[in-house]
């Protein structure tokens, strides 16, 4: 292998059947991270790059047979297996003369779409001791259309050299090919990435933070709502398919090699399911959540569809006689698109549909490249002065609850309850009396609860994160542009139980009046200006306030011409780094809906639904009991100590997927306790402290793992220390790379 050539990809010609490229190729320590899962019996998230190229017209399968075959005589590595060395080490077992097997897959008629039935086979992966390092499926989806599903290991293919592969078998299988009968016509989906951008500080921060939870469904979000009306689903495919050539963001992914970017991918296939109405709503939500996604792979917003017959009624009821009715839900990473983006998107979705699927006008822009851009031109001079004063002295009262211990369940609940039209109509007018708004009503019962809580009687300032729209730049129709923009500051307030409850009322509105102006800035700056220590955290809460999004009156007007009525989306609420994220969300009828996102490990049933109901019950007796003379004081001693939920502190002293954590006898064990209490402050006990969440945001794991590295001499990089993020597994991968 020359010094330039492309990892994993032989010189040309090098290797054919019977030559001496046969053998036993050692791995690099690289590879092998490669190799190592995440947790027993489950394969790494990253291990296998799947690649689709769209075959249209006559297919010749002894053709394309032999075209593999080609393929794998010219690439020999992509016939290897895994096998182990004498000394037991993992190594590749190469023979060229190992044919490729062709799988035939005809799709079932299951109402699934072709990028459906492609996403479920890639998922499969790989086996690489039994099938080696690549599957070949041919999916049949018509007579003269068929999709080439190729499932690569990552081993021996990055993504430089998949691009060679990939033109090397075209150019085997195509005109000038043997046999064959007109070459393909398509394009390979998610091969070509033009262009790539650095990440915001509080987007690399959520990346960092979900990377290190996979599969456990934390910033997966969903909107939801009823179509009442006929809905044609292959035109409801089309503008899906629409809206994905227009929106860059729906054709971006993340690039996790070293730095993590953002990159724009040519073309991505929308994926949309259907399903009839024997499938269990509620079951359907959460298995879908938590199939999550490959944030490495374009395509992070996806559509599923339920069909309900008979016809649904407006009261949820059925009417065999009423219009047909189907459900759709739409679910997408938090990481790239927060609910305002979606909510624009949806837009452009209705008016692609109006139009018979074809979105009128090109790409969007500006999109999220030159958000990217407007934040990197940013003078941070105003925002540091800003942020280095705005937090009032003293640690933060953050926990929502009385302390508890850990719950017998796990994953994440909801807890809601409603303020009706009349009692939210009362509190707006209230807030409004004041000067304030209903939102920064909740933040004063919010920041009551927290100083309950902890039980104090003297003036302490508490903290909790509120969400900010992050649209409130001079970037020319940031209105409109999707990506997150959303962004979490903290809101550190004192609260003296012996001041006017409206002095504190005054004193968060000013605050979210001052903090309009930054909110492009990230926690983790924020937590440097202020000069908090690395473990100290500003918040362990998050209030959002939101209005429901529905469609506008034009579109509504157009859509109904055409027998078709949409409600409007409800949210399932975002899983979260935190034990409890309070969502208010305005209903279009005037209610308020309060929603308490839990999680279970950390918050029981029973208290979420305390909190939220303490909550209901502040803000409805808000303008009846508040004037100018009462205290804070005065309303915390309304609040029982039965009222207060309890909540466990952060670690549960057992790693993922159940396996009990432990310190390993390995010299790196002390090496990971200096770093951890260099880094953030503190000592580390506990084997099973994860990296992540320890600190006072996600960031803080950057510079731990500096600081791992610099101790011990490794090379460990990020994303191995995001797959094994607790402290017990820390040392043992310090070990592992330790220099011998």
């Amino acid at each position: 292998m020359t010094e330039n050539q492309p990892y994993g990809v032989p010189p040309a010609g090098a290797a054919v059947p019977g030559t001496d490229a046969a053998g036993t190729v050692s791995l690099t320590e690289h590879q092998i991270a490669l190799l190592r899962p995440a947790e027993p019996g489950v394969p790494p998230a990253s291990a296998t790059m799947p690649f689709a190229i769209d075959l249209r017209g006559p297919l010749d399968v002894p053709a394309l047979e032999d075209a593999l075959a080609q393929l794998v005589a010219r690439h020999p590595r992509l016939t290897a297996r895994l096998r182990r060395s004498p000394d037991g080490q993992p190594c590749l077992d190469v023979d060229p003369a190992r044919t490729p097997v062709l799988e035939h897959l005809r799709p079932e008629p299951s109402g699934r779409t072709p990028s459906a039935v492609m996403l479920a086979e890639a998922g499969r992966g790989l086996d690489p001791e039994r099938t080696g390092m690549l599957r070949a499926v041919l999916i049949g989806h018509g007579p003269e259309h068929h999709t080439l599903l190729l499932v690569v290991h990552r081993v021996v293919v990055d993504g430089r050299s998949a691009g060679l592969l990939l033109a090397d078998l075209l150019d085997a299988y195509g005109p000038d090919g043997p046999g064959a009968p007109g070459g393909v016509a398509g394009t390979v989906a998610e091969t070509r990435a033009h262009e790539s951008v650095a990440l915001p500080p509080h987007q690399e921060g959520l990346l960092l933070d979900a990377l290190a939870h996979r599969g456990t469904g934390r910033y997966v979000e969903q909107l939801f709502w009823q179509w009442h009306g006929p809905l044609d689903v292959e035109r409801f495919t089309a503008a899906w398919q629409s809206v994905f050539d227009c929106e860059t963001v729906l054709r971006a992914a993340f690039d996790l090699d070293g730095t993590p970017r953002l990159v724009v991918h040519d073309h991505v296939r929308v994926e949309v399911t259907r399903h009839d109405d024997s499938a269990d709503w509620d079951a359907l939500l959460e298995r879908d959540r938590l199939r999550g996604f490959d944030l490495r792979v374009p395509g992070l917003l996806r559509a599923t569809l339920l069909e309900d017959t008979p016809g649904t009624d407006d009261a949820g009821g059925t009417d065999a006689t009423g219009p047909p009715s189907t459900r759709v839900l739409i679910t997408f990473h938090h990481v790239l698109l927060d609910t305002w983006s979606v909510s624009v998107l949806l837009q452009e979705f209705y008016r692609a549909y109006l139009a018979d699927g074809v979105l009128p006008g090109g790409e969007r822009r500006p999109d999220f490249r030159d958000h990217a851009r407007w934040l990197a031109g940013q003078d941070t001079g105003p925002a540091r002065a800003f942020w280095s004063t705005a937090l009032p002295p003293g640690k933060p009262l953050v926990r929502p609850g009385l302390p508890g211990s850990a719950g017998g369940l796990a994953g994440w609940g909801r807890a809601q309850e409603l303020l009706g039209h009349r009692d939210a109509d009362r509190l707006r007018a209230w807030s409004a009396g004041h000067a304030a708004t209903e939102s920064v009503a909740l933040q004063a019962v919010w920041a009551l609860l927290l100083y309950r809580a902890a039980g104090v009687d003297l003036p302490a300032p508490v903290g909790f994160g509120v969400v900010v729209s992050g649209r409130g730049i001079a970037l020319e129709h940031v209105e409109r542009l999707p990506g997150l923009l959303m962004n979490a500051l903290p809101m550190v307030v004192r609260v003296d139980p012996g001041q006017p409850l409206l002095r504190l009322l005054g004193e968060l509105r000013d605050r979210v009046l001052d903090m309009a102006s930054y909110e492009w800035v990230s926690v983790d700056l924020v937590h440097e200006w202020s000069g908090r220590p690395a473990g100290e955290k500003l918040f362990d809460s998050l209030v959002a306030f939101e209005h429901r999004a529905k469609v506008s009156d034009s579109l509504a007007a157009e859509l109904a011409a055409q027998d078709v009525r949409v409600d409007a989306p409800a949210r399932s609420g975002t899983p979260h780094a935190f034990p409890v994220t309070l969502l208010a969300t305005a209903e279009p009828d005037g209610s308020l809906l309060l929603t308490a996102v839990h999680d279970r490990v950390r918050v029981a049933d029973a208290d979420a639904r305390r909190l939220v109901a303490l909550c209901a019950r502040l803000l409805r007796q808000l303008p009846d009991t508040v004037d100018e003379s009462t205290t804070a004081g005065d309303v915390l001693a309304t609040v029982g100590d039965a009222e207060l939920p309890r909540v466990a502190g952060p670690g549960s002293g057992r790693a993922e997927g159940g396996r009990d954590a432990s310190w390993p006898d390995v010299p790196q064990t002390r090496l990971v306790r200096e770093a951890w209490q260099a880094v953030i402050g503190v000592p580390v006990h506990d084997p099973a402290a994860h990296a992540v969440e320890s600190g006072a945001h996600p960031l803080v794991a950057v510079q731990l793992l500096r600081e791992l590295n610099r101790r011990a001499g490794t090379a460990v990089r990020l994303h191995e220390l995001l797959a094994h993020p607790r402290a017990g597994d820390l040392a043992r991968l310090l070990h592992e790379h330790a220099p011998r």
